[in-house]
């Protein structure tokens, strides 16, 4: 009998292979159960990342609308006051001045902000009576220096009530997750 007729000693090696495919295809398997679990574990970790990401670039962009509706309603506001007054029979840069003074000490609230590191609001009210001011001084592009008191000479320093045009310039300062921010806005309120 040759070893190709005989059913005992053939089935040995067949088996013996078939064990021997059997275990390495099992190790194969646990191999890329890692490999899937590992990709998996990234894939999740990305995703994550990205959401935290996109959550807070939305409460930025919140947090920026927020301002920008407080300084567009804060000038509206400005701006019926100063229009009023010259209805009224007051002199007109008296009461503006009064009621918004010029240094910045004018404030607002924005609710749904919180003010800034060590700033007691969110928002300030600057009536500029300086008429040498520059925009990079004022932070907005207003055209300063500029006459402010209509007498032809851009060298006061104070016109205080005597102004016929007041440069204004709201900011909002807010503390976001990473950094402080701040928004400002600059128009002009002219009398007579």
């Amino acid at each position: 009998m040759t070893r190709r007729d005989d059913p005992l000693r053939g089935a040995l090696p067949v088996q013996s292979n078939l064990q021997r495919s059997r275990r390495a295809s099992a190790g194969f398997a646990l191999l890329e159960l890692l490999v899937a679990s590992g990709v998996l574990a990234l894939g999740l970790v990305a995703l994550t990342s990205a959401t935290w990401r996109s959550h807070a670039l939305t409460r930025s962009v919140e947090a920026r609308a927020h301002a920008d509706r407080a300084l567009r309603t804060t000038e509206a506001t400005i701006r019926a006051f100063a229009t009023a007054q010259i209805e009224g029979e007051s002199a007109w840069s008296a009461e503006v001045h009064a009621a918004f003074g010029p240094g910045g000490t004018e404030t607002f609230d924005v609710p749904e902000l919180d003010p800034a590191a060590g700033a007691a609001s969110v928002g300030t009210i600057l009536l500029v009576t300086d008429e040498t001011a520059t925009d990079e001084e004022l932070g907005v592009k207003l055209g300063m220096p500029r006459d402010l008191d209509g007498d032809g000479a851009v060298t006061n320093t104070d016109v205080g009530t005597a102004g016929v045009l007041y440069p204004v310039v709201l900011t909002a300062g807010w503390r976001s997750e990473r950094a402080d921010r701040t928004a400002r806005r600059g128009f002009f309120l002219v009398g007579l």
